[in-house]
């Protein structure tokens, strides 16, 4: 997920960032920007054996297409080249937040979980939870959420630690 960190030569905000929602065209830039953002954001947190099992999880065409039909995605166009997205799940769990290394510490990541946010206060929805990267902690905590708990994931023989934020909106 997106992190606080500045791996971009940009440093001011771009104007012209479209915010609109995901579709079934949009699944293979989703799948690349997801490993792109792992494999160069949190490499600092996260040793390479578990990133590559990480980045494993692109592969998976039927979770990609339950994300497309199944949760609210929220895409950032920059250039008419995906540069992030979130999506939030039918359980109000905000499921995926990437962004591109190269568009980091825009407030792109933030216009994208304002517009989860207000589709779920939209359906009265009182609370919002995610299960967030180590990268992703200070930007979750920077929005308001509250750590609920840290957790150890294992997925085969790989651990790795994240933790569960939730927040009331």
């Amino acid at each position: 997920m997106f992190s606080g960190r500045e791996l971009s030569s940009i440093t001011k905000p771009l104007d012209d960032v479209f915010y609109r929602n995901g579709n079934k065209e949009d699944l293979f830039q989703l799948q690349e920007l997801f490993v792109e953002s792992i494999l160069n954001v949190c490499s600092n947190d996260y040793t390479e054996e578990q990133l590559k099992k990480w980045t494993l999880g692109s592969r998976d065409g039927k979770r990609w297409q339950e994300i497309i039909s199944q949760q609210l995605v929220i895409i950032a166009e920059f250039n008419q080249t995906i540069i992030g997205f979130g999506t939030l799940d039918p359980q109000n769990c905000i499921d995926l937040l990437y962004v591109s290394s190269k568009h980091l510490r825009l407030g792109i990541a933030k216009q994208i979980y304002l517009r989860l946010e207000k589709d779920a206060k939209e359906r009265k929805v009182k609370k919002l939870i995610s299960h967030v990267s180590i990268t992703a902690k200070p930007f979750f905590e920077s929005l308001g959420f509250v750590l609920l708990r840290e957790n150890i994931i294992k997925r085969d023989d790989v651990e790795f630690k994240n933790y569960t934020f939730e927040k009331n909106i």
